[in-house]
């Protein structure tokens, strides 16, 4: 079994969709095509990050991490891909999904508050996922090494991410990640349907 790591590359979104789909099932509660839904998300989350990687075994895509080394604002080319994919949601390209209006509302109530409660922090953990059957590898936490080791190349101070009870967050605090908030996560509490909290961890890096 052979392991190597390497950027993200298109022809990757299809796989990084199943194992997203995989680590988040909730979101079977409102897709009719969980598959198509995170297709969506990945790319969503490949717009706000500068730093893409993936790990592969046997040249298949077992995990990957997206980063915004940067906190920037969208480019009129990247404001154009969001429009354009947030619109393919609503209008069905990315599947069926129940109560898409509500549950595009409520994913932007929680992306706003991840933004503004990180905003101390200068880097960020965008998307990150490690298949369920490679787990407990290392894999997770070489690519989370790559990642810091990147961001202290580039002089960063802080890393935070956002992430849930739905999540692997025991990883970050095993990995020296602290807890700086928790908050009332209104997209996961709408996929549960009751009142869930989200949880903001940082790290230091200098």
């Amino acid at each position: 079994m052979q392991t190597c790591y390497r950027p993200y590359i298109e022809d990757d979104l299809d796989r990084c969709a199943a194992l997203a789909a995989e680590a988040w099932p909730v979101a079977s509660a409102i897709a009719g095509d969980i598959h198509s839904l995170m297709i969506a998300y990945v790319k969503l989350s490949l717009l706000f990050s500068d730093y893409s990687e993936v790990c592969c075994t046997d040249d298949q895509v077992v995990g990957f991490l997206f980063g915004r080394t940067d906190k920037k604002f969208l480019s009129l080319r990247e404001r154009f891909e969001f429009n354009k994919v947030s619109w393919g949601f609503l209008t069905g390209r990315y599947g069926t999904c129940k109560r898409r209006l509500r549950f595009g509302v409520s994913f932007i109530q929680t992306l706003t508050k991840v933004e503004f409660y990180g905003r101390r922090f200068d880097s960020e953990v965008e998307l990150f996922v490690v298949g369920q059957e490679h787990r407990g590898q290392g894999i997770g936490q070489s690519l989370m090494n790559r990642f810091t080791g990147h961001l202290k190349q580039k002089n960063r101070k802080t890393l935070f991410v956002y992430t849930n009870m739905e999540s692997n967050w025991t990883f970050y605090e095993r990995y020296g990640f602290t807890k700086h908030r928790d908050f009332h996560d209104n997209n996961l509490s709408f996929l549960r349907g009751s009142k869930t909290c989200g949880y903001l961890y940082y790290y230091k890096l200098q």
